[in-house]
């Protein structure tokens, strides 16, 4: 069990590093300061209403239903992402 959850936790960090990495590809060195805090604030924000609607889907169905949608929102993070930097094809 402890092996599993540092590999977790390993993989938590790994993805923050690409998360933060992630502004200075898309905007450049000029800008990647201000995309990393509007990513933090925004983190703490969405973590302030996130709080709110689990514990009342926790109080009402149980856990279940929050650790679902906790597992898929990654894998919706991903393919928003993939659709959003989608290579241009060169025009002909």
């Amino acid at each position: 069990a402890i092996s599993l959850i540092c590999l977790s936790f390993f993989a938590c960090v790994l993805a923050s590093v690409h998360i933060y990495s992630l502004p200075l590809d898309l905007f450049g060195a000029a800008h990647a300061a201000f995309a990393v805090a509007g990513l933090t604030s925004v983190y703490g924000l969405s973590q302030g209403v996130f709080s709110s609607i689990a514990g009342r889907i926790i109080e009402a169905r149980g856990f279940a239903p929050v650790c679902l949608i906790v597992a898929l929102c990654p894998l919706g993070a991903w393919l928003i992402l993939r659709l959003a930097l989608r290579p241009e094809s060169p025009t002909q």
